[in-house]
Parts: structure tokens; sequence; C-alpha cells
């Protein structure tokens, strides 16, 4: 397929996870590759979300990060059909995400207002007689706490096991044990 080798070929945002490689392709589509070990079978996910800058995956989602004011949205894993379950435009308190990282239980996003949010990447939860669901709604704002950071900003964020790692304006690295409260 020519459109799907020229897409790949000019991307701009690539994520391994687990089991698939998640990739954002140069005109802002989210596509997903069986495995994580080189294999060509990229098919076009529909995130529902416009403009995709960066895909990641995140406990057993795949996130995706939209430019500007565009909101993220989530699929569960493999998100291989429109009838997986996702959320759409989940809100973001920092007018929008310039750069995320993710566990498997949280994820960590710097807002254009230069400050790093956390969230937990589960949208799944279980009912009073413990069968999970999915929410069925957008998530409220709330869902996101600012984590305190020292100096006048974060440019960059990456999340380990262990700790969270932030670059702050003034180009110095700094981190924090996970989940960094």
């Amino acid at each position: 397929n020519l459109e799907r080798a020229h897409a790949l070929s000019l991307g701009k945002h690539l994520d391994v996870g687990r089991s698939h490689t998640w990739f954002v392709s140069r005109d802002s589509r989210a596509w997903r590759a069986a495995g994580t070990d080189g294999n060509q079978d990229f098919a076009l996910i529909n995130m529902q979300v416009a403009y995709a800058k960066q895909i990641f995956e995140a406990g057993d989602w795949v996130w995706v990060a939209a430019w500007g004011r565009q909101p993220f949205g989530a699929c569960r894993i493999p998100c291989d059909s429109d009838h997986s379950p996702r959320v759409v435009r989940i809100p973001f308190p920092g007018a929008y995400a310039t750069s995320c990282s993710a566990t498997a239980t949280h994820m960590y996003c710097v807002g254009r207002d230069r400050k790093v949010y956390r969230a937990w990447t589960n949208l799944t939860t279980t009912d009073d007689d413990g069968r999970e669901y999915d929410f069925g709604h957008t998530p409220d704002v709330s869902m996101w706490t600012e984590i305190p950071t020292p100096g006048d900003g974060v440019v960059d964020v990456a999340a380990s096991l262990r700790n969270i790692w932030i670059v702050d304006v003034g180009g110095d690295v700094k981190r924090c044990p996970s989940p960094c409260a």
C-alpha cells in the first residue's frame, strides 16, 4: 500500500509497547503495528482525535495527545476495531500537552503552562459485583494532579519504573521517585 508506506516513512512519533508498536505519521494519524520486533503489519487506528501529536502505551490503554487545544483520546489495547473500548475528548488542565510519558500505572504530561500533571492510566474499573467495565463518559479534569516542581517550569518529562525525570527551562535534569507525589 503506497499510502501506508509514505505515511510510515514520514513519521513523527513512535512508541514501543509490550506487544505493539504505536506510530504517529506525518499527516497526524495514529497507527498500530503488530509486534515489537519490526513486523511491518501496520494498521491505521481510529482514535477519534484530530491532529495526533504523540501516541504512547500506558497500562492497558494506548493514549493519543493532539496538537493545540485538541483533547486526549485513549483506546483499550489492542485498539484493533471501531468496537474497541475508547474514551475520547479527555480534558487536560495545562491548555494542551507538549510532552508525555507513562508507566503502567500513571502518565505524566507537561502542559503549555510548563507544569507537570499526573493521571492514572487505568480507565477500567470494577463494579460492586467485581465485573470490569470501561468509562462510558469523559472523565473530569480532576483526573489530573499537578506535580509540584522546582524552578521556572518544565519542558520535558520521562517516566521510568522507579523515577520520573524532568528537564526544566534552564536545561537541568531532575528526578523524583515514581509516582512523584
